[in-house]
């Protein structure tokens, strides 16, 4: 039986036991809550997960870090957050090891994708076995950290590297808390020693009063930095003379200091005059200077950028140098410049940017990748020369380039042209000597021939034999080819006057042959006529036609000698244009070779036998045929098939051979020449010699415009164009080839509407003779008077319709073609400013080959027609550097 002591024992301790469990239970569940509190209220991420990676809880906090629901969660695997699975391998392996880790740092995945530096300390869940379950732990984002530690890291390399001393003190102690590589290679100490003492040991011009003062500046806010020279002692013993930038820093949470930045300047000082040189040269050449990170975000741009950009630091900061992108570089070029940095090396090429205010400019760069200790590209540093004028430069000299060949190729076109012209010289001195001595045997030959032609005439009209008849009718005939013929070598050196007929080409034709047969020079040949339709009518020398045709057939028959089947092709035929008459002459001949033929039309130039022609045949149709009917001569000729010449003379109604031109020159070769392409080109061409000649002509021929040479025995160019402005309007080009540019301006002050240099280029010519014939023959300007046919401005009217200028009282005054056209320039365009240039487009119809004084010639000739006072212009006023403004009030009626 127990005793009652051990009963009460045992009731006793049964009580205290319950008491203890009770507050065994409400400790845990004490413990449970704070917990709970914890882990929900943890900024930190926590979570628990199984070995399998399955999450089983985490709290707000990896929620808010990661982006998840819970729901979310329940369908990942924690290694969906790893960056790199390797990682997640390693975590297990420390875990399995130790049971626990600690600062395990591991790239992790977001929900959004992004990638976080973290930390992550976690303990294993062991079972009653001592096997593990699970994972239980914390993570902490240090992506800024890792950040900031880049950045302080970068700095400080920086720092350490730059070639300058960098100091940093205690404001207090004075105590050295910094020195980079430059300080310690600038005064010798090691860092060790460095840091154990203050700037007034190697400061020895200050004393800690002096230079506590000096600092002062700084810590009470006075200036912002402080720079001056002092000298340094080095370990040696040795003064060094520096330059000091001092600047006082108290970031946010940090501790003050001091930050010195110290060049030595023993070489400025040495070489004082030397470095200012160096230093104005580098201020003037420096180039622009632009650092990046590694995206292309602009972290520092030097001065230069800012000058040539015209964009301040603080407005580029953060941005990209697209900022200066013109559209200009193609981007396949930024795609290959950054392929060549992002890969560390250095890219050199050309820009097109465009500055702040929208002007382009042309930079060259040199862009390189800077990298870190590890090798890693932090940043892109670029060094830019701006070479606009350079580019500006190379693009002139291009275009002078271009000017130099374009020079040389119409060089080489004048040296062909002078050639031509030599030659053609040549081929005019030969016709005139032949035309000199037709001339003077002219006389000597028609007397006997007109005997003769009048007594074969009366002795055919007296015999009754026709055999008889036939020949005293042939000697008639040939003595009207001799006159011909002769006729034809004088108009070779100097083309007589002659009236054109209307009448039809094949008529001509026909004539020419009917006038053949009896002769017997076509006989057993084949003569094949067509002629077209309702032929139009042209006007022509009925004699020279026939001469030209009898030439063309009779050089035919000589072509076919030999053949046994001979045929001649005769006809007319519209023209490709339809403007003019084609005559043919087709013969099946030995043919011409392509090289002969330009020369088939040279004095003299003949295959035959001496005795069998004399060179000229051709000369005489080419002459008669562009000279006197202003037509064209075409030949085609295949070598063993024969040839065919076309005579193509312009239509009745397209021919403009009313509109007639007197050249005078004293130079018959020139005259001929000129003759010969205004004839080619449709007008009626007459020449004269000199002035007397000049004013026959004008009576007789009423030219509408006149070629008038400078240089001429007798009577001067200058004075024939003043006196022919004074007697009526006629259009007036001079010629000359002395060049001299006092002849032009006194040419046009004489009243000449033109002015053209020797050698003349024949399409130059003719663009000159339409441009004043135009002008003469319509009388109107080129400008716009269609809705404004009169003006009335000052005390004068200007009647555009009429081309007429009179005062307000009736006076009439006259106005040359370009005075006109210059007039009516100015007061269309009131209160403007012209240009020379914009002048000379307005007043002429075609290039403008003279110069702007010519204008300044015109306009002082008009100003003393207008003005009341020539020297002092009221209304055509001079605006230098520019041209000219009519300010005058101008009403329109």
């Amino acid at each position: 039986m127990a005793r009652k002591e051990d009963i009460v024992l045992s009731v006793i301790k049964s009580r205290t036991d319950k008491r203890d469990l009770k507050k065994a239970k409400d400790l845990l569940k004490e413990s449970q809550d704070l917990y709970r509190r914890l882990f929900e209220s943890s900024r930190d991420a926590i979570y628990i997960t199984k070995t399998n990676g399955e999450f089983v809880n985490v709290n707000p906090g990896f929620l808010d870090l990661f982006g998840y629901t819970k729901n979310e969660l329940k369908r990942l695997n924690v290694r969906r957050f790893y960056v790199d699975l390797k990682k997640r391998k390693e975590f297990i392996s420390e875990m399995e090891k130790n049971e626990f880790v600690k600062d395990f740092e591991v790239k992790l995945r977001k929900s959004n994708g992004t990638m976080i530096d973290c930390l992550i300390s976690a303990d294993a869940i062991v079972s009653q076995d001592g096997i593990i379950i699970g994972y239980q732990g914390n993570i902490q984002d240090v992506t800024d950290k890792k950040r900031a530690e880049k950045t302080a890291k970068n700095f400080k390399w920086t720092l350490d590297n730059t070639l300058d001393a960098v100091f940093m003190f205690d404001p207090k102690s004075l105590q050295f808390r910094y020195v980079n590589k430059g300080a310690m290679n600038q005064v010798g100490y090691t860092e060790e020693e460095l840091m154990k003492m203050t700037p007034l040991d190697i400061e020895p011009e200050f004393t800690e009063e002096i230079f506590r003062r000096k600092i002062s500046l700084l810590l009470d806010g006075s200036q912002k930095s402080l720079t001056f020279e002092t000298v340094h002692k080095r370990k040696d013993g040795k003064l060094i003379p520096v330059e000091v930038f001092l600047q006082h820093s108290a970031p946010p949470g940090g501790k003050p200091q001091f930050i010195a930045i110290i060049r030595d300047i023993s070489d400025r000082k040495e070489r004082d005059e030397v470095v200012r040189k160096l230093s104005y040269a580098i201020d003037q050449s420096a180039n622009s200077v632009v650092i990046t990170d590694t995206g292309g975000a602009i972290e520092y741009v030097n001065p230069k950028f800012e000058k040539v950009t015209g964009y301040t630091f603080d407005e580029v900061k953060g941005k990209t140098p697209r900022i200066l992108k013109s559209g200009e570089t193609l981007s396949e070029e930024y795609e290959k410049l950054w392929k060549t940095i992002s890969s560390g090396k250095v890219w050199t090429g050309e820009f097109h940017n465009k500055k702040k205010n929208g002007e382009l400019y042309w930079e060259r760069a040199s862009i390189s990748p800077i990298k870190n200790e590890s090798g890693v590209i932090t940043h892109y540093l670029g060094i830019k020369e701006d070479i606009t004028e350079r580019k500006r430069v190379e693009e002139r000299l291009q275009k002078e380039h271009e000017l130099v060949l374009k020079a040389n190729k119409e060089l080489r076109k004048a040296f062909a042209k002078e050639e031509k012209l030599r030659s053609a010289l040549t081929n005019a001195e030969k016709l005139a000597s032949l035309g000199e001595m037709a001339s003077k045997i002219a006389h000597e030959i028609n007397n006997p021939l007109t005997v003769i032609k009048a007594q074969a005439e009366i002795r055919a009209q007296m015999v009754t034999d026709e055999a008889l008849k036939e020949s005293l009718l042939m000697i008639k005939t040939k003595a009207d080819q001799i006159k011909d013929l002769t006729r034809g070598y004088m108009n070779l050196a100097k083309p007589e006057e002659t009236e054109l007929a209307k009448l039809k080409l094949q008529d001509v034709l026909k004539t020419t042959v009917k006038t053949l047969l009896p002769l017997g020079q076509l006989k057993h040949i084949k003569i094949s006529e067509e002629y077209m339709k309702d032929e139009p009518s042209i006007f022509g020398d009925p004699g020279r036609l026939e001469q030209v045709f009898r030439n063309l057939i009779i050089n035919a028959v000589d072509a076919m000698a030999g053949k046994s089947s001979r045929e001649i092709k005769i006809g007319t035929k519209l023209s490709v244009d339809g403007k003019s008459i084609d005559a043919y002459v087709k013969d099946n001949g030995v043919g011409i070779e392509t090289e002969d033929i330009e020369k088939i039309f040279e004095p003299y130039y003949t295959k035959k036998e001496r005795t069998a022609g004399t060179g000229l045949g051709l000369v005489i149709v080419k002459e008669t045929t562009e000279n006197v009917h202003g037509g064209k001569l075409k030949v085609v000729s295949n070598v063993g098939e024969g040839t065919t010449f076309h005579v193509i003379i312009p239509s009745e109604k397209n021919t403009q051979l009313k509109k007639k031109l007197l050249i005078v020159d004293d130079d018959v070769r020139i005259s001929k020449i000129l003759a010969r392409d205004l004839t080619s080109a449709g007008y009626r061409v007459k020449t004269a010699a000199n002035g007397e000649e000049m004013h026959r002509c004008m009576q007789t021929f009423k030219p509408n415009l006149v070629i008038l040479d400078l240089q001429m025995p007798g009577e001067h160019g200058l004075e024939l164009a003043r006196k022919l402005r004074q007697d009526s309007e006629i259009g007036i080009i001079i010629v000359t080839g002395t060049g001299d540019k006092v002849d032009e301006i006194v040419g046009l002050e004489g009243g000449a509407d033109d002015y053209l240099m020797k050698p003349v280029e024949e399409r130059e010519l003719l663009a000159r003779v339409r441009s004043v014939l135009r002008r003469v023959m319509s009388g109107s300007t080129s400008s716009d008077t269609s809705d404004k046919s009169v003006a009335k401005f000052s005390d004068w009217i200007l009647d555009f319709t009429a081309h007429e200028l009179k005062s307000t009282a009736g006076e009439e005054v006259v106005l040359t073609s370009y005075e006109f056209e210059l007039l009516a320039t100015l007061v269309k365009n009131p209160n403007r400013v012209l240009s020379r240039d914009q002048i000379m487009d307005n007043i002429t119809g075609r290039d403008w080959i003279s110069s702007d004084r010519s204008v300044d010639v015109l306009m002082g000739k008009l100003r003393k027609k207008i003005e009341r006072d020539p020297h002092n212009p009221s209304m055509i006023k001079t605006i230098r550097g520019v041209g000219y403004k009519f300010t005058a009030r101008v009403e329109y009626s």
